[in-house]
């Protein structure tokens, strides 16, 4: 292998890297409760700890209610719930940041988990049937 097979696969390797870490990504997303119990508390932190983050609800969110928010791609999320209806608060978090999400998308809360459903496809317009008017 020649010098320039190397260089070819270092420049590989550090746009790759490049990829990885680029600016975080807002998008709008939306929230759905899909847990037993009302959400008290949403959080999005770019690090492990969230104690340093504001909590995104103004209000609880019931079950099977959803909310439109702005989430930042690699940001992790904490949700925050009773333990049974009247105990006491428990946070559930993700152990990573969340994988890139899609502008539209929707991320579920479970009662121990989350989940990320894809927004549905829409197709483009066709517009190569579309008509003018008549040309004259």
């Amino acid at each position: 292998m020649g010098v320039r097979h190397y260089v070819l696969i270092a420049a590989v390797a550090v746009a790759s890297c490049a990829a990885d870490f680029g600016p975080p990504t807002p998008v709008n997303i939306t929230v759905r409760n899909r847990s037993q119990f009302e959400l008290l508390d949403l959080r999005f932190h770019p690090s492990p700890d969230w104690s340093e983050t504001p909590n995104l609800l103004l209000a609880p969110l019931g079950v099977e209610e959803a909310l439109p928010v702005v989430f930042v791609n690699g940001d992790y999320v904490t949700a925050m719930r009773r333990k049974i209806e009247v105990g006491e608060v428990i946070a559930i978090s993700s152990a990573e940041p969340l994988p890139d999400i899609e502008e539209g998308d929707t991320l579920i809360v479970f009662d121990m988990s989350f989940r990320i459903e894809a927004a549905p496809y829409v197709p483009p317009e066709d517009t190569s049937t579309t008509t003018l008017g008549s040309m004259r």
